[in-house]
């Protein structure tokens, strides 16, 4: 069962204990977290379910910021993540910008 559609079937809590057991702390490793940014990133590049991935990645960062700093591997991936992220919201972003002025003008068009 793909990743997405897994954490998709889950209630908050759920999630949260989910995302928690991914550090060495909750039983997991920074093999795991790293698979999971590799995730986010994927699914960051694959344009859908925007807000589901930036809700994800927040409590991921939330949860585990401390050694995310600490490790260059989960500095590394994040960089990443970041790159992709920010080329995502500017894509997003112009949609936005555009569908504002397609309103804007229909708004003011004397029909």
């Amino acid at each position: 069962m793909p990743v997405l559609l897994f954490m998709k079937e889950l209630g908050p809590s759920a999630i949260d204990t989910q995302i928690r057991s991914l550090s060495p702390i909750g039983g997991g490793s920074v093999h795991m977290m790293i698979y999971f940014i590799q995730f986010l990133n994927s699914e960051l590049s694959s344009k859908q379910d925007y807000q589901l991935v930036q809700a994800y990645l927040g409590l991921f960062l939330k949860i585990h910021g401390e050694l995310l700093t600490k490790d260059s591997d989960l500095t590394g991936e994040l960089e990443t993540l970041q790159r992709i992220q920010t080329t995502a919201w500017k894509e997003l972003n112009k949609k936005f910008n555009q569908s504002a002025c397609i309103v804007n003008y229909l708004k003011n068009a004397t029909i």
